[in-house]
């Protein structure tokens, strides 16, 4: 099919348009699946880690710390028992916060083992409370000496089992993103490379077939113009402009040679003529 050299620009720029959005593309969807694999990093581990750390803090803090602290006069009755209410109210919270993201099934019967004992620790909690209300330093000693670690220690250790397990699976969520990761770059520089391929073809089939015959038509012009007559015009045939300027250019160079003929023809004539005068004038004299 023959094509005119207008479809021929817009096919070559068509071409690299499109290895121009298939990079882009390519970039695109790359960077948004390691960015989701890097939210749902976020979302289903750091964020639940993070909830998970502040539950333990508070068993180990505003509950252990404060009742030892309590016990060596180092806070008043009446700061540890508001410490304790406030750890009760964070620990609720941040344990219902972190219960909707459990999804792993290892991590299900921690989180049900571990609200288990957490029952038992709320059970150890609301004692606690009333020994602090009633600021028996008697209670107090002996809570914290035999049933303290026994109601908070199965809570944190269960706690750091957790917060382990979503090191690992975050860690394996890491893992997978920059497999991810490589393969997007791989298939970026495959495409890259097909990219870079095409728009080499573009640019050969543009220099092959339009800058090339005009570099030709422009010499075969130039010696017409210094008078050459023994010129070939190029791209005879082809069936575009270029086709259609060789064309022009031979009707021109038909013509120029019929106009040197007729004035070849006039030499000739004038010449002859001349020849037939001197002739006479030879005669007469």
């Amino acid at each position: 099919m023959t094509m005119s050299i207008k479809t021929k620009l817009a096919t070559a720029l068509v071409a690299l348009a499109l290895c121009v959005l298939a990079i882009g593309a390519c970039g695109y969807l790359a960077l948004r699946s390691v960015t989701e694999r890097v939210d749902n990093v976020v979302q289903n581990n750091v964020v639940p880690m993070e909830q998970l750390r502040t539950v333990s803090d508070m068993y180990a803090v505003n509950i252990v710390d404060t009742i030892w602290k309590a016990q060596s006069n180092q806070i008043t009755w009446t700061n540890a028992l508001k410490s304790v209410q406030d750890a009760v109210g964070v620990i609720d919270k941040s344990w219902k916060a972190y219960l909707p993201s459990v999804a792993d099934a290892d991590e299900k019967r921690l989180s049900d083992e571990a609200t288990t004992f957490m029952k038992s620790g709320d059970a150890a909690v609301v004692k606690l409370i009333a020994i602090l209300k009633e600021r028996d330093e008697s209670a107090l000693r002996m809570f914290a000496t035999d049933e303290l670690y026994k109601a908070i220690d199965p809570i944190t250790g269960k706690l750091g089992e957790l917060t382990s397990l979503q090191m690992t699976q975050a860690r394996d969520q890491g893992m997978e993103a920059q497999s991810t990761a490589r393969s997007a770059g791989i298939l970026l520089l495959a495409v890259a490379g097909g990219a870079l391929l095409v728009g080499a073809l573009a640019l050969a089939f543009v220099i092959g077939g339009i800058v090339r015959p005009l570099a030709g038509m422009t010499d075969a012009m130039k010696r017409l113009a210094n008078g050459e007559q023994d010129v070939t015009v190029p791209s005879i045939g082809r069936r575009d402009e270029i086709g259609d300027m060789a064309g022009a250019l031979q009707i021109f160079q038909e013509n120029a040679a019929r106009v040197r003929a007729l004035e070849e023809q006039e030499r000739t004539a004038a010449a002859a003529r001349l020849a037939r005068a001197q002739s006479m004038e030879a005669v007469v004299s």
